[in-house]
């Protein structure tokens, strides 16, 4: 199992990187259709599924270019063209290998955002605890309002004799 995943973990059989030279190679007159794009698709996966070593960019050219290109002319070029991308591909993942990877946009604002909300903690806890024992001092000083405290309910008190009535 780890053939293959050190056989598709190179930059020349990214399948999003490669579809992006195939589309250059298009723009620049390859009869190139939806067929050509799946065909390469679909040999690639079959290659890398029967264990194919794909670890050489040579090995990649062979499979693909017979789909690609259709004279002598285009698969000479297609060589030259292929032999380019593949320096540029792994020269741009040894950059990206090499770079430590940033924190994200959104991680990042997380992180600003609760910093921010924590330096405002400390003042605000002090900010409740003073006004609630302000509020405490001045009710036990003036006493509480009648409308908070308990309405007293006259006892009722029954004697025996009004009970016999």
């Amino acid at each position: 199992m780890e053939p293959e995943s050190r056989t598709l973990n190179q930059p020349w059989t990214d399948l999003d990187a490669l579809v992006e030279f195939v589309d250059d190679l298009r723009a620049d007159g390859y009869n190139i259709g939806v067929k050509e794009y799946l065909d390469v698709h679909q040999i690639l996966l079959a290659a890398a599924a029967r264990g194919a070593d794909l670890s050489a960019p040579e090995q990649v050219r062979g499979l693909i270019s017979p789909i690609l290109c259709s004279s002598p002319d285009e698969q000479a070029e297609f060589a030259q063209r292929f032999g380019a991308w593949v320096r540029q591909a792994a020269a741009a993942a040894e950059r990206s290998a090499s770079v430590e990877k940033a924190p994200s946009l959104e991680q990042e604002l997380r992180e600003i955002t609760w910093k921010d909300r924590m330096r405002w903690l400390p003042a605000l806890l002090l900010f409740l605890v003073v006004t609630l024992l302000v509020g405490a001092g001045l009710a036990i000083r003036f006493g509480f309002p009648d409308q908070f405290l308990p309405k007293a309910t006259p006892a009722v008190v029954s004697t025996v004799r009004e009970k016999a009535l």
